[in-house]
């Protein structure tokens, strides 16, 4: 399910920078057509996030971690044990739109936004949305 998913994985993602800025453009993502917070996270590295309230409006299905993941945050500490997979996610910000297929992540009690997309997605497929 997860690419480099290993024994006791721990993600520290303290960095997130869960401000809201004014007047500045809060990214979005659709999904099922309907819009989401986004968090781009240059701090969450190598892995990509949503939230379990997300998921149950969206009534997602999620699937089982082989190894639950430990997760120190601004929210506390959690072992993350479900994932998600979207085969498509179109993320929009400051007039501009980027579709991210086959996207895996990872389920988290509490988050800043819905979805928290990591440095690998923003360096591979969204460094353009983050102006």
């Amino acid at each position: 399910m997860l690419p480099n998913a290993r024994v006791g994985e721990r993600i520290n993602i303290n960095s997130l920078n869960s401000k809201i800025l004014e007047g500045k453009e809060i990214p979005h993502a659709e999904i099922n057509s309907v819009m989401k917070t986004v968090l781009l996270d240059s701090g969450a590295i190598g892995r990509d996030f949503i939230t379990r309230e997300c998921c149950n409006q969206l009534k997602l299905s999620t699937l089982r971690l082989l190894y639950p993941i430990r997760i120190t945050s601004i929210h506390g500490e959690e072992t993350a044990k479900d994932a998600i997979h979207i085969p498509s996610l179109k993320i929009k910000s400051y007039g501009q739109e980027v579709t991210i297929p086959n996207i895996k992540l990872i389920v988290l009690n509490k988050g800043p936004a819905d979805i928290i997309v990591g440095l690998v997605l923003i360096r591979a497929k969204i460094m353009q949305l983050s102006k």
